[in-house]
């Protein structure tokens, strides 16, 4: 390990007569490396005011709350202007003409630094190891000399005038001063705010929205600066809120009615109820024995039901989280679930090639749908109740008339699986997302294609239409979150949402908010953009 070690020793009285300092030294310094050459050393003699200088800049490239940091010793101790050239012979000695009460000394070997005050030398002896290893100490050592103090404090105000707030902050952090450090930080937020505004102005809507957030870290609760953010998000879109408790893949996910609640389910074989307003976990459901595949809330926000891959539908009082019905497993799995538009039954689709549905509460089967020649991967019931859409892996879509069970359409993809299904609020347009990465939008009347997109780098996992009426929404395998505008087939925003697969998404009931599930176990609140709002939507969430 590398030391250094310093060694004072009175000389004989001071002459009257002037003696040459390098003739007669009052102090000799040892340079002492273990296993190191002798030229890996530095040492160098400061006073209070050269001292000062370097730390002042020093602050405008790092925080020096927690000394200087390693990569920052060599230029640190460069920057340091000596009282006195101190250069050792062979032997690791050097003559010091003065030794001071003023003087730090300052040594260096390699990433490794000593900042130790001249009157820490005992019997003229100072032996500098990793016990008194100043680049950690710095901050502790400076405060204890008020001509340093006052230099830094000199310093922070200078700067903080001047509008240089990292290194204002770096120093009256480095002081203690926490008065100062608030004045510069309100300061900064509001210049940031400012900065922010200007981007706002000029449509950056990610600048001003990265901007408020720094703002607000400055400042927490600064009005201006949450004002901003929730600008840039109304505009931009984005992440509001992360709900985090599975432990597995969320494969399904569902907002209530009154927009209160948000219900995820997953391989975990848990279904959790969330408080959307606070991200806080209220409940969780246990009982399927297998992973969960589907959840929905009644359109009074009464019941919330859940289907899984163990065949089973479960009936939830969706207040207590009192289970009310469970069906019997036939031994087929449930691959997604919703309820109907009067809250009277329920849709799924099974690995069976079957469209089943329940009268509720009673969970009675009401009739099954056939037609289908391969699996049902995903339903969704028109607005009016008098449709269903599903699609299944036989590389179909179909619609269906809910009262007599026939089918309406057959949408045909092509070669490939209709992995995800969805109706826009009017019920009008049909929207279908595929294996092969495609999203399209289709007439439920004349059953035609209207729309296709090129969507996402991987199967397509779940759509949706935006209230507004313009816009489609879609997540894949990608993990991202996108927007599709509708008469242009081009897409709008894309937002990175999970880590692997985005599985699932949902609308919440006012239409400018949206949440998504995932492989990363997470589900997630977003903002969607103003563009895609419907007239007269109100609901903000922070």
């Amino acid at each position: 390990m590398a030391g250094v070690v310093v060694v004072a020793g009175c000389g004989r009285p001071e002459p009257v007569e002037p003696v040459e300092p390098a003739a007669k030294p009052v102090a000799v310094v040892e340079v002492a490396l273990a296993g190191a050459p002798q030229s890996q050393a530095g040492l160098k003699l400061v006073d209070d005011q050269g001292l000062a200088n370097g730390l002042i800049a020093l602050a405008a490239q790092t925080n020096l709350t927690a000394g200087v940091p390693a990569q920052l010793v060599a230029g640190f101790f460069d920057s340091l202007a000596a009282g006195e050239s101190l250069v050792t012979d062979g032997n690791g000695r050097v003559a010091v003409a003065q030794l001071r009460p003023q003087h730090w000394v300052i040594a260096r070997a390699a990433e490794q630094l000593w900042v130790v005050p001249a009157h820490a030398v005992r019997d003229w002896k100072l032996r500098l190891d990793e016990s008194n290893a100043g680049g950690q100490r710095v901050a502790a050592l400076v405060r204890e000399r008020d001509a340093v103090r006052v230099a830094l404090t000199d310093a922070a105000q200078q700067a903080f005038k001047a509008g240089r707030f990292a290194q204002a902050r770096s120093l009256a952090e480095l002081l203690g001063d926490a008065g100062l450090v608030d004045a510069i930080n309100r300061d900064a937020a509001a210049a940031l705010v400012a900065q922010g505004q200007a981007a706002f102005d000029r449509s950056d809507f990610a600048t001003a929205r990265q901007l408020a957030e720094q703002a607000e870290a400055l400042v927490p609760a600064q009005t201006a600066a949450v004002a901003l953010w929730q600008k840039t998000v109304e505009e931009q879109g984005g992440e509001l809120r992360v709900f985090r408790g599975h432990t597995a893949t969320v494969w399904c996910v569902a907002a209530s009615a009154d927009g209160k609640h948000i219900a995820s389910g997953g391989a975990d074989r848990s279904v959790k109820i969330w408080d959307a307003e606070t991200g806080r976990e209220v409940r969780t459901l246990t009982g399927h024995s297998a992973t969960v595949t589907g959840v929905t809330f009644s359109p009074d926000s009464k019941w919330l039901a859940s289907g899984s891959l163990d065949g089973t539908v479960r009936l939830w009082d969706a207040e207590s989280g009192e289970l009310k019905r469970a069906t019997a497993s036939r031994g087929n799995q449930l691959t997604g679930l919703t309820f109907s538009p009067d809250g009277k039954w329920l849709v799924g689709g099974t690995d069976e090639n079957l469209v089943r549905l329940w009268e509720v509460p009673a969970l009675r089967p009401d009739k099954s749908l056939t037609g289908h020649g391969w699996k049902v991967t995903s339903v969704a019931i028109s607005p009016d109740g008098r449709r269903i859409i599903t699609g299944s892996e036989d590389d179909t879509a179909r619609l269906w008339d809910t009262a007599t069970g026939e089918t309406l359409f057959v949408l045909r993809h092509g070669f490939t699986d209709v992995t995800a299904v969805a109706f826009d609020s009017t019920g009008q347009i049909g929207v279908t997302g595929s294996k092969d990465r495609l999203v399209k939008t289709w007439d439920v009347n004349t059953g035609r294609e209207i729309h296709s997109f090129s969507s996402h780098n991987g199967i397509v996992r779940a759509v949706a239409v935006a209230q507004g009426g313009q816009h489609v929404l879609s997540v894949g395998e990608d993990g991202v979150l996108k927007v599709w505008t509708i008469a242009t087939s081009r897409e709008a925003r894309a937002y990175p949402a999970h880590t692997g697969t985005a599985t699932s998404l949902a609308l919440l009931p006012k239409g400018r908010l949206a949440v998504t599930a995932g492989e990363d176990s997470l589900v997630k609140l977003w903002q969607l953009p103003r563009v895609t709002w419907p007239a007269g939507a109100i609901d903000r969430v922070r």
